[in-house]
């Protein structure tokens, strides 16, 4: 008897994977209809892992077949066609005609297949969880469930777009200050490594007393031009030490405790994860996905380990027949006025229009602070510069002089 690989819907809507024996497709189909799962796809053992190994080599790789503002485009552009009656097949087709890249083109063809061969759109999509995100998933999924599938991408559409303008703007904001301090580095590293040594055989031929900057500078030029390979060697230490630290769940929870405790970076930290956990829950409620399975796939897009707790907390006391306000009342995360206007929401029933709300605002407040940060940050990275570049000009200098006085007073 073989065994069958399936993909099954439960009574409550949760998706199951897993095997069964039976001697033909329809034996696995009433035998699951019999467990009360609803067979969504079936296909023998070798089929799955060759179904499975094809979307990990469409969708996996260091470079994603789409980028966020891409998967916004192909959003709308579907949503645009369902709205103007173009069936999803014909829809997907025509989106995988105008791919601009190989691999979007067969991402979109597989998830075309896929849905031709009997899945739902919601199925296809999970298949590639690393360009499909939970949160995108079980939005098409309330859509698929409650046929508003126009109105719920819609709804994703403007998500990824308020993601992507956050995105563009930290960009944007963080290319000046990046600039500056690289040509920085740029230009002292070039000083040390070439002008100074020449400097430096000129200063031990005369025999003249050195002062402490330029003795402190020529230091570090020998050591640079000397041990190249030593400071390379560090600063790979460093940084790949940093990375595999950040990793490990300790690490985690250190960068996240420090990135909403610094001084300037703390409240911006704040504003943009409050608003990425307000714009979810919003979307995910419109688009009619229960309070339950919204909290569950916001957590898991919470991009730092205080706010997944927060969220784990409303979890338990809402699966506890609880309310949301008891939780975020208490907790420092949330601003007092946030607070009000979340309990306010749920006791009116519109706490998707008042999270999508909060996100919006939110969203500007964050704009207003990455700008103050930059109007911080440059001045700073000025000054820095002039601080080492008066200190490389006064370590040349100043013997310099001594010099020329030496050289007159032997005249």
């Amino acid at each position: 008897m073989p065994t069958l690989a399936y993909t099954a819907r439960t009574l409550t809507g949760e998706m199951r994977e897993g095997k069964i024996r039976a001697a033909n497709e329809h034996e696995a189909r009433n035998s699951l209809s019999a467990q009360g799962l609803e067979p969504i796809e079936l296909s023998t053992v070798a089929q799955a892992v060759q179904d499975k190994s094809q979307a990990n080599t469409i969708s996996g790789g260091f470079f994603k077949p789409f980028s966020l503002a891409t998967l916004a485009n192909f959003t709308a552009q579907l949503a645009l066609m369902l709205r103007t009656g173009t069936a999803l097949l014909e829809g997907l087709d025509a989106l995988a005609k105008q791919a601009h890249t190989d691999r979007a083109r067969r991402l979109i063809e597989d998830i075309r297949n896929r849905v031709r061969g009997g899945a739902t759109l919601t199925d296809a999509m999970a298949a590639h969880p690393a360009v499909f995100e939970p949160f995108y998933v079980s939005s098409v999924r309330a859509g698929e469930a409650s046929g508003k599938l126009v109105e719920v991408f819609k709804r994703i559409e403007e998500y990824l777009q308020q993601r992507l303008e956050i995105r563009t703007r930290i960009t944007t904001a963080l290319i000046y200050p990046a600039i500056i301090t690289s040509l920085a580095i740029s230009a002292v590293a070039f000083i040390l490594t070439f002008v100074l040594p020449r400097f430096i055989t000129v200063f031990e031929r005369s025999g003249v007393a050195l002062p402490v900057p330029t003795r402190i500078l020529m230091a570090f030029s020998y050591s640079a031009v000397t041990y190249w390979y030593l400071w390379i060697a560090g600063i790979a230490t460093v940084v790949i030490g940093t990375y595999l630290f950040v990793k490990t769940p300790s690490g985690r929870r250190t960068v996240d405790f420090l990135m909403l405790r610094l001084p300037v970076l703390g409240p911006l930290t704040n504003s943009l994860q409050t608003a990425a956990l307000m714009r979810s829950l919003g979307t995910l409620l419109n688009a009619g996905v229960p309070l339950v399975q919204a909290l569950e796939v916001a957590r898991d897009s919470c991009g730092n380990g205080a706010f997944r707790q927060l969220v784990e907390e409303l979890i338990a006391r809402v699966v506890s027949g609880g309310d949301m306000a008891s939780v975020i009342r208490h907790n420092p995360l949330i601003s007092p006025s946030i607070q009000q206007m979340v309990i306010t929401g749920e006791k009116s029933g519109a706490l998707a229009e008042v999270m999508t709300a909060i996100a919006n605002h939110l969203d500007d407040d964050a704009d207003k602070q990455i700008k103050r940060l930059m109007a911080m940050f440059e001045p700073i990275v000025l000054i820095g510069m002039g601080v080492m570049v008066g200190f490389i000009a006064v370590s040349v200098l100043l013997p310099l002089f001594r010099l020329t006085a030496a050289a007159r007073g032997a005249g």
